[in-house]
């Protein structure tokens, strides 16, 4: 079996969601105003990319030295894993998240398992963190409801 590094993993995601096999791979135009200025995109994190949650989806910094960039969205923001540098030699992989994910996903340089787990497998037939985050949110509010409506009968009984 062949072992991706974590950029073969981030190429090959970027390329396959860059053809858009998938419903919720999509390609969305760079702005510049997700530069931060020391090379992170901090504000992609906060972008609303009109995508669902779930969705995946690829941009690149225009002009002669173009970074990639993988994301993710999460129902926190986004999650973006970019080329910190331009050089298409550098293995480095990076990530930028929303501060509510920090504890599960590590900063810096990211290794390929972390990457895949929070993309999905490069192919997307996994869930991404995404949609599994949903999928939490969805049981929490479900467990609430649930939660409520046995305290309302918990109370109306003892009214009795």
């Amino acid at each position: 079996m062949f072992n991706y590094s974590t950029k073969q993993a981030f190429v090959a995601a970027f390329e396959f969601i860059a053809a858009q096999k998938q419903p919720r791979d999509h390609v969305i135009e760079f702005k510049e105003e997700w530069h931060n200025g020391t090379g992170y995109f901090d504000q992609l994190v906060k972008e609303d990319t009109g995508l669902p949650i779930g969705a995946r989806f690829i941009t690149q910094t225009p002009g002669e030295h173009t970074r990639r960039i993988v994301g993710v969205v999460t129902p926190v923001g986004n999650v973006v894993f970019f080329e910190r540098y331009s050089n298409e030699d550098s293995e480095v992989i990076t990530i930028n998240a929303p501060h509510e994910l920090v504890g599960m996903l590590p900063s810096g340089n990211q290794d390929q398992a972390v990457f895949e787990r929070a993309i999905g497998a490069v192919q997307g037939f996994n869930t991404n963190i995404g949609e599994t985050l949903r999928s939490v949110v969805l049981s929490v509010v479900r467990n609430a409801e649930k939660l409520n409506a046995l305290k309302a009968q918990s109370k109306t009984a003892s009214e009795i």
